[in-house]
């Protein structure tokens, strides 16, 4: 199953009515975008598709954002998409390629692997499928008679291994996909209290180098050459590579874009907290330590 598909195969798809596809909208933006997720998906959708928030399907309980939930909590929430196991899952956002990936990196994580991203988004499947855009009032979806997550913890990095790694105690790498600006703690975070800069021994490759000017994903060719330059890989190194943001969300998209490159995704985790809950600890050292704070 392709992790990336174009905007042509999900219209030709949409047109063929294939029953086991589904359609999801995962949009999400920071509060600095002002832009409203749910808002504009019931004023504007492609044709079938259901709503996920990343912001309710959570752990509340953390005070971290959109934390991983529960397998019970996921259970829940694709039965009311109506998303069944056996389903081929498409998921897209309406900034072209940014928060879709972290719900595809989700599935990947509870074991559903029939789940790909479109490149693109909806503005890209919009600009040349129209017809299969729906303006009219959303209906709520069926639900599913059953799902079952299957947590994959390969897939995912805690605290306590990000400050092994960052210490030299194990032989991974970290690379953060957070602008190069709050790597190095010259622009502030956009989360009130926290300073910017990075995690010791990690490296950074933005992932607005991995998309096109139309957020499509660059080519495999190009991925890995930025992953070589940065560091990333090294020749037939097999290294781990743990991935990692400003709360988990871009850090998806290197996920994703290594994954599709040809990487063998069992090298790859997320840091799910990332430097939301990294920078939130003064106990973590940080890389410069007096990097710009966000009032």
């Amino acid at each position: 199953m392709s992790a990336v598909v174009s905007h042509s195969w999900l219209a030709q798809s949409l047109r063929n009515a294939s029953a086991s596809l589904k359609v999801v909208d995962a949009s999400w933006y920071l509060p600095s975008q002002n832009r409203n997720a749910r808002a504009e998906y019931n004023r504007k959708r492609i044709r079938t598709a259901s709503f996920f928030d990343l912001d309710e399907v959570c752990d509340h309980a953390s005070p971290h954002p959109h934390m991983l939930p529960s397998p019970a909590q996921f259970e829940s929430a694709m039965i009311g998409l109506g998303i069944s196991n056996s389903d081929h899952v498409v998921v897209y956002d309406g900034a072209g390629l940014f928060s879709a990936a972290r719900y595809w990196w989700m599935m990947k994580y509870f074991g559903h692997d029939a789940c790909s991203v479109l490149d693109g988004g909806l503005p890209l499947f919009e600009q040349h499928n129209a017809d299969l855009i729906d303006k009219a009032p959303p209906k709520e979806p069926e639900a599913s008679e059953n799902y079952t997550a299957r947590p994959r913890s390969s897939f995912l990095t805690d605290l306590k291994r990000i400050r092994f790694v960052s210490k030299g105690d194990e032989d991974a790498v970290i690379v953060d996909a957070r602008p190069y600006s709050r790597f190095m703690g010259q622009d502030p975070e956009p989360r009130r209290g926290l300073r910017s800069g990075h995690i010791p021994n990690s490296t950074s490759l933005c992932f607005k180098e991995l998309l096109n000017s139309d957020q499509t994903l660059v080519s495999a060719e190009q991925v890995m050459k930025l992953a070589a330059e940065r560091g990333v890989i090294a020749g037939d190194s097999r290294k781990p590579i743990v991935a990692t943001c400003g709360s988990g969300v871009s850090a998806a998209i290197v996920f994703l874009a290594l994954q599709h490159a040809g990487v063998d995704e069992t090298l790859l985790s997320l840091y799910d907290g990332s430097w939301a809950e990294y920078a939130s600890s003064p106990d973590n050292p940080r890389e410069p330590m007096d990097g710009a704070l966000s009032q």
